[in-house]
């Protein structure tokens, strides 16, 4: 790594940085519990959650490990972004910072998305039959979503990785809202102004 970023970085960024990745990579960020069965979720095991969310009720073990690496890689790519004003020194650059936090609120609208929606649709073919079987089979699917939900929590990684990304959004949107106050031209004031020509 390069010792100018090192330097030019400071430690409130590097902490924040250091948190997003242990709470994407070393800590839970979802937690599903049955009696004596856990399973435990990482940040980067969303895409395949998020693809079949039933994976959260008998576990994904490893039979998805290269959506967990291709998403594990974005991971890695979208922490560096908040480290990009230290190297191309413009306005604009200070609205990566708030990547991470988008990448999360994303993940999490889209799991929300993918676990309420209704599991049985009505074609129409069935007529009312086929209408009332649909409506019968979202109603039982939500009751047992709803009993599901009990037992999913969410992990301290989450957590922790989700106060570092709002600061780091904060004070992104801080920086690049003074580096406007100081590109903007002084107003000039009424007093300096002289007055004209009387006729």
């Amino acid at each position: 790594m390069n010792s100018q970023l090192l330097r030019q970085v400071d430690r409130a960024t590097w902490s924040a940085t250091l948190c997003i990745v242990v709470g994407w990579f070393f800590m839970a960020t979802l937690v599903t519990t049955f009696g004596p069965v856990r399973h435990a979720y990482h940040f980067f095991d969303l895409l395949t959650v998020m693809r079949d969310p039933t994976w959260l009720l008998h576990g994904m073990g490893s039979s998805h490990p290269l959506e967990a690496i291709a998403f594990g890689l974005l991971n890695l790519a979208v922490v560096a972004l908040p480290l990009v004003p230290y190297v191309h020194h413009t306005r604009s650059t200070w609205l990566l910072c708030a990547a991470p936090l988008a990448l999360m609120l994303l993940c999490g609208i889209e799991l929300c998305a993918r676990t309420s929606g209704p599991y049985v649709e009505a074609t129409g073919s069935g007529g009312a039959l086929g209408d009332y079987i649909a409506r019968l089979g979202n109603t039982v699917a939500l009751r047992a979503t709803a009993s599901i939900s009990r037992h999913i929590s969410i992990g301290m990684g989450a957590y922790l990785s989700f106060i570092a990304s709002v600061f780091l959004a904060v004070r992104g949107m801080r920086e690049f809202r003074a580096r406007a106050d100081v590109l903007a031209p002084p107003a000039s004031s009424p007093d300096s102004r002289q007055p004209g020509p009387r006729r």
